[in-house]
Parts: C-alpha cells; sequence; structure tokens
C-alpha cells in the first residue's frame, strides 16, 4: 500500500491541494476538521508543556529532513517528486532516459530537433564508458538498447573542469541524473550540451524547504503548503508513534510500512485528517479513542503556536484560501 512516510505526508498534501483546488475553502475549514469533538481544557499552557512543543518541533525538523531525502532518492522516469515541483520553477525541463533520447534521434532526426534541440533535458542513463581526450572536456557515453553501438547518448558538461572530480569517479553501469541542454546529433551520435549534475538544485532545493518551514513555525501559514501540511501531519505522527518517529531520527532512515500496525496508525491519521483512505477502514473503540487524544494534542500544539484561539476555537492568524498559497 505505501512504501514510505513520506507517502503518506505527500497523500495529505495533495489531498489539500486538490480539494481545496476545486472548492475554494479557507484554511478555516481545514482546520475544523481537526478540532476536538469534545471541549478542551487549556486555561493556561505551562513551561512544561512549552518545552514539549519545542522539542518536537526539533524532532519535527529533523525527519522533514528525512523526507526530503527520501524524495530526492525518488527522481525517475516513472513519477513527479517534490523537487522536480521545486526545479519545475526555475526551468521548463523533459524527462527523457538516454536510450529514449538515442532512439529518437535514430528514428527522426528533423522531429527530435524540434523537440529537444536547445530544450532543457533531465537525462536519466547508465555510464557506458568516459571519454576524457575530447577538447571539451571529459564526455559521458550513455549506454543504448542496441548492443551493436557501445557509445549511446553523448553527455557534454557545462563546467567540465568544476565536474571533473565527480565524471571520473563515475563507473562503468552506474546510473546519472544530469540536466542537460538538447545538442541534436553531434559526430554522427545524439548529444547533449551544458550537462550538470543536480547537487546544486537539491542543495538549494534543501535549504528552501527548511526555510519555509520555520516559515509556517514562526506563524507565516501561507508561506508553503507542503510545509504547513507536513508540519502538522508530522506533529500527529509525532505524538502517535513518538517511539519508532525518535528511532527514525536516530536512524536516519524511513521504514518500509510493511507492519500492519503501523499502516493502520497512517489510515486512522488519514481518517482525523478528513482524508480519502485507499483502503475501507473500520474504527475500533481503541482507534476513536486514540484518534480522540490525537485531535487534543494537535489542538494543543495550535493553542501554544497561537494559531487558534483556546476558548472560542476561531483562527488567531489572517485566514486565507488554502488553494491561493504556494504549494512549495
Amino acid at each position: 500500500m505505501y512504501k514510505r512516510l513520506y507517502t503518506a505526508c505527500l497523500i495529505f498534501l495533495l489531498s489539500c491541494f486538490v480539494s481545496s483546488a476545486v472548492q475554494a475553502r479557507p484554511l478555516s475549514e481545514y482546520i475544523k476538521k481537526i478540532a476536538p469533538d469534545d471541549d478542551i481544557i487549556v486555561d493556561t499552557v505551562n513551561d512544561e508543556e512549552r518545552a514539549l512543543v519545542a522539542d518536537r518541533e526539533r524532532d519535527i525538523k529533523k525527519f522533514y529532513d528525512l523526507i526530503i531525502t527520501d524524495d530526492l532518492k525518488k527522481i525517475n522516469l516513472l513519477s513527479k517528486s517534490v523537487f522536480e515541483m521545486f526545479l519545475s520553477e526555475k526551468t521548463d525541463f523533459t524527462k527523457l532516459s538516454s536510450i529514449d533520447y538515442y532512439n529518437v534521434y535514430k528514428n527522426n532526426q528533423a522531429d527530435s530537433d524540434s523537440k529537444y534541440l536547445d530544450r532543457t533535458i533531465m537525462l536519466f542513463g547508465t555510464v557506458e564508458k568516459i571519454d576524457t581526450a575530447d577538447s571539451r572536456g571529459p564526455v559521458l557515453h550513455l549506454e543504448t538498447e542496441d548492443r551493436r553501438v557501445h557509445d549511446g547518448t553523448h553527455a557534454f558538461f557545462r563546467e567540465p573542469e568544476r565536474d571533473k572530480a565527480q565524471i571520473v569517479k563515475l563507473e562503468k553501469g552506474e546510473i546519472v541524473t544530469l540536466l542537460c541542454t538538447g545538442n541534436g546529433i553531434a559526430g554522427g551520435f545524439p548529444s547533449l550540451k551544458d550537462c550538470e549534475f543536480l547537487d546544486g538544485y537539491q542543495a538549494e532545493f534543501r535549504k528552501a524547504l527548511h526555510e519555509k518551514l520555520d516559515a509556517v513555525m514562526s506563524g507565516d501559514l501561507q508561506a508553503s503548503k507542503f510545509a504547513l501540511a507536513s508540519l502538522i501531519f508530522s506533529y500527529a505522527l509525532l505524538v502517535d508513534e513518538p517511539k519508532l518517529m525518535k528511532d527514525l531520527i536516530k536512524r536516519d532512515t524511513l521504514p518500509s510500512l510493511a507492519e500492519k500496525s503501523l499502516r493502520h496508525n497512517l489510515l486512522v491519521l488519514m481518517w482525523i485528517f478528513d482524508m480519502e483512505t485507499p483502503v475501507p477502514l473500520v474504527l475500533s473503540h481503541k482507534d476513536k479513542l486514540r484518534a480522540r487524544l490525537l485531535k487534543h494534542e494537535i489542538w494543543k500544539y495550535l493553542i501554544v503556536k497561537k494559531i487558534v484561539d483556546q476558548k472560542n476555537r476561531k483562527l488567531l492568524v489572517k485566514d486565507f484560501d488554502f488553494d491561493n498559497a504556494p504549494l512549495l
């Protein structure tokens, strides 16, 4: 059902995004979904509770970084990662494998030039060999399906001297992901120019997302839907699965969700947030009690952060249409 905790967070985010885009509901409507079903008594917030919230926020930042790391590992041809959403705000690009790039050019160069020449391409390929003799610097020869051809697609780098150390460490059979510009046929082979590794963009992505989370934690709820959704969902998960979350942060890994109890707990969290669950959910009496306690803890967090008023349950921050907030 799920492979990673990141998936659950992203499902929550996209569920809010799609729903709000259709119905244009303000944030206050979503806040109502997680309001406790009964009165919550929080006359005062003591120092111990504030310290607990601060401790949980520190853990959430670490867990959030795991979500980002996991997302960067999910870059592939079959799905769209959050990183790709971030990158698409900076440049338009097309995702292609080096095999597909090679094949389209061998089949119809003119048509391929109209689609890819001087266009930005996120290229996936398997290293066949590295040629360091070219006057333009190191050249990656990427694998093709045609066993008669061992050169395949050629990738030339924008700053070969800067990237040379990273290039020469590549080994045959290693899969690489590059951001390049289509260069048509060069030297008889489909080629790309101005290639670069994604490291710099990924570091910028990580920094930007952490800045957005900091902004949301500081009260700017419109800063990022992804950060806001991840914050609330992660807070609930930390309350519900504190030992698991602490272990994850220590190990710096995300788990497989093969364990039935963890999958079920995530479904309960989705139910609390009024999300459509991927499988029918029948809540036991124990589930309902846990959901009630979770809502209380989330609500107390919103009170401590001065997002909602503890007496009348109204927003203390300016309400806004959730669909108008930036996704990232």
